[in-house]
C-alpha cells in the first residue's frame, strides 16, 4: 500500500470506503489529536467531531493517516515522537526534557535495544509530563503514547521481551516532515539519552 494521507471527508462519508480492511491495520491522527485508532474501529466512523470524540480520538488538523498492515506500530510511534520531541518549542521542562526522554525510550524499543525497563519508564515518564507542559503539545505526544502502547501491544511485546520485530525489513512508512538542521541544533537536540533531570521529573524541580 502507498503512502497515504486523506483530508477531511464529509460527516457522511465512513473511512470503510477508503482501503479495504487487508491492506490497512490502524489509523492515527496529527499531534492535535494524537490517537492510534484500530482499523476495526476507525473503519466505521464517519470523520466528524462527534463520533470520533465517543470513541477516544478527534480530527485534529483534519486528516487521518492509515497505516500499511505490514507496518510496525512501535517504529511509526517512535519516528513520530522523534519528530515531536525535536521540533516543539521547548519553552518548558516536559517540552525540554521530557518529550526527549520519552523519544529516545521508543527509539531504544523499536531499534531492539528496548527491555521491559524501558516500558515501565515510558509509562512513568509519560504519567509525569502529561498536564505539565506550557501548552498541549507534550500532552498531545502522551496521548500518542499510551494509544501506541495499547493499540500495538503485540509489537510493544515483541520489541520489548524479544528485542524483535514481527514486521522486520519494514521501517517506517508514515511520511515524517525533516527537521530543519538549525531548528535541531537551537534545540540541542541529543538523542541517546533517557535520563530525567533531579527529582525524576521532566524540567528538573517539582
Amino acid at each position: 500500500m502507498k503512502r497515504r494521507s486523506w483530508p477531511l471527508a464529509p460527516a457522511s462519508t465512513s473511512l470503510s470506503a477508503r482501503p479495504q480492511p487487508s491492506d490497512v491495520q490502524q489509523t492515527t491522527q496529527p499531534p492535535d489529536a494524537c490517537t492510534w485508532l484500530p482499523w476495526h474501529v476507525a473503519a466505521l466512523l464517519p470523520l466528524e467531531h462527534r463520533a470520533l470524540r465517543a470513541a477516544g480520538a478527534g480530527l485534529g488538523a483534519w486528516f487521518v493517516a492509515p497505516l500499511p498492515a505490514q507496518a510496525c506500530g512501535l517504529t511509526e510511534t517512535a519516528a513520530v515522537v522523534d519528530y515531536l520531541a525535536t521540533a516543539g518549542a521547548r519553552q518548558c521542562g516536559p517540552c525540554l526534557f521530557g518529550l526527549r526522554a520519552i523519544a529516545d525510550l521508543l527509539l531504544d524499543l523499536a531499534r531492539g535495544n528496548g527491555s521491559p525497563g524501558h516500558l515501565r519508564r515510558l509509562r512513568r515518564y509519560a504519567g509525569l509530563v502529561a498536564g505539565r507542559g506550557a501548552c498541549h503539545h507534550p500532552d498531545g505526544v502522551v496521548r500518542l503514547v499510551g494509544t501506541a502502547l495499547a493499540t500495538f501491544q503485540d509489537d510493544v511485546d515483541e520489541h520489548a521481551r524479544h528485542r524483535r520485530c514481527l514486521h522486520p525489513g519494514t521501517g517506517a512508512v508514515l511520511p515524517i516532515p525533516a527537521v530543519a538542521p538549525v531548528i535541531a541544533a537551537r534545540h540541542g537536540r541529543a538523542t541517546g539519552s533517557t535520563s530525567l533531570p533531579s527529582a525524576d521529573l521532566p524540567g528538573g524541580r517539582r
